[in-house]
């Protein structure tokens, strides 16, 4: 008789891959029997479909990546452990009729899909394919970067994926027009991101420190910001509706917001000229401006220029007095020095904050981590089994961290509402808000408003 306990019971789906909507209100999340729907606000599930096409099927085997359009339309890919389908089909799902309504063989794994408002972007291992919805016919194919992660992003215009060259990204515009290419970073691309209106592009490397942002017009590099000083996986990032906050995640377990439009940037009052030395006349008392200062042993007094005595010329900030603590001016002095190393010069986040990563198993998705084996001697010796692949992630690490700016709208200058979504054997949905508080030197500040595991019973009984 059997006595041992299973590793992992049968009724208990794990997350395999996550994919946001391209109105940020709805995901989809690939499980290792089926897919799943739900809302980004509630998280709430609005479609359960049964995939398998034979009615003698019992499971409808594992899905390695799914991506949803709206309420009626998805599309998927098998994968997992147990697929009970090709990984290299594409299919396409129609919620109200109940059934698949297009599938694609393209002979390659399939490594991330996409869904437009017009067209559809399926990223394999060495290229990208882009499909017209009213046809369903390839429209295109484009070469790219080698993606194991499957960093792409599509809007109403134009499709952005890592180009051939390492680092570099290329701009596709459709249904006409040519490509262009930049570079972004110097080591190969981990995570991208498109603004709503296509005219921003978030980047971060494998190195996972920085995160750029680029005009899709000009192709210019319009900020940069640092996430941390240590090497990490960046998981995801997105830029919020009104292009003001730029976030992202990591395995870190830290969700940090950048702002694009700092309050530095904000108008400067102009400075008023100094009030002219007028001379001192008998029986007047001496004006402010004239007045001397003692200075304190060991220092020497600011004399100032003849441009300075006229007014013509703000006097130094060497002749200003200090408005801060002297550990502060001298850090800030140091910043500023050619002395500083670039991490200390660098723009940080402006609010910043814990999201749950959870501590998964490296065997996560089922399965023995060890198996007994004969060895040439003949002695039995353990042998530690693989992990299985996902299909964006060779390592089969589970998804976590991925991260959408909330659909309503919402003025950027009273912050934000962003959404994250994790995977693996415990999926959880979390909400955080950006509001205005004292937590940070900036003005902002991060609060988690809660949770949801969002594969458990969702109703009471």
């Amino acid at each position: 008789m059997n006595t041992r306990n299973a590793i992992q019971s049968s009724d208990q789906d794990t997350v395999l891959s996550i994919g946001w909507s391209h109105s940020r209100r709805r995901f989809a999340v690939g499980l290792s029997e089926g897919c799943r729907v739900f809302r980004a606000d509630n998280c709430l599930t609005t479609h359960h479909p049964r995939l398998a096409t034979d009615e003698k099927a019992i499971a409808d085997g594992g899905v390695g990546v799914a991506s949803v359009f709206d309420d009626r339309y998805l599309a998927f890919a098998k994968g997992g452990r147990t697929p009970q389908g090709s990984p290299h089909i594409f299919v396409f799902w129609d919620a109200t009729l109940g059934k698949q309504i297009s599938v694609f063989d393209l002979h390659e794994p399939i490594v991330s899909i996409k869904l437009g408002s017009a067209f559809a972007a399926i990223v394999l291992k060495e290229r990208t394919i882009l499909l017209q919805y009213q046809q369903l016919i390839p429209l295109d194919g484009t070469i790219s970067e080698r993606q194991p992660t499957g960093g792409n992003e599509i809007s109403k215009t134009i499709v952005v994926v890592p180009a051939q060259s390492t680092g570099q990204i290329q701009i596709i515009p459709f249904p006409s027009g040519s490509k262009r290419v930049f570079r972004a970073h110097n080591t190969a691309l981990r995570a991208l991101a498109l603004s709503d209106d296509s005219s921003l592009i978030a980047t971060a490397s494998i190195q996972g420190t920085l995160v750029r942002v680029f005009d899709t017009m000009t192709l210019d590099q319009i900020a940069e910001f640092r996430r941390g000083v240590d090497s990490s996986i960046v998981y995801s990032l997105a830029i919020s509706r009104g292009n003001r906050w730029v976030a992202c995640t990591s395995d870190k377990g830290t969700l940090h917001v950048f702002d694009l439009r700092p309050s530095s940037q904000a108008p400067v009052e102009p400075q008023r000229p100094l009030p002219h030395r007028k001379s001192v006349s008998q029986g007047q008392a001496p004006s402010n401006a004239s007045v001397a200062r003692s200075s304190p042993p060991g220092s020497v007094q600011y004399q100032g220029s003849i441009q300075e005595y006229y007014g013509l010329l703000p006097a130094p900030s060497i002749a200003t007095p200090a408005s801060h603590t002297a550990a502060t001016s001298a850090l800030n002095a140091f910043k500023h020095s050619a002395f500083a190393p670039r991490a200390l010069k660098d723009i940080r986040s402006v609010a910043s904050g814990p999201f749950y990563i959870g501590n998964e198993s490296q065997h996560w998705q089922g399965g023995a981590a060890y198996s007994w084996t004969t060895g040439p001697d003949g002695t039995r010796r353990r042998v530690r089994n693989p992990v299985p692949p996902l299909a964006n992630d060779p390592s089969g690490r589970p998804p976590k961290g991925v991260l959408a700016f909330a659909a309503e709208e919402m003025d950027d200058n009273d912050g934000a509402l962003m959404y994250v979504i994790g995977g693996g054997n415990d999926a959880r949905w979390e909400r955080f808000r950006l509001v205005r508080g004292n937590a940070g030197s900036n003005g902002w500040m991060l609060v988690n408003e809660g949770f949801r595991r969002y594969l458990t019973r969702q109703f009471a009984d």
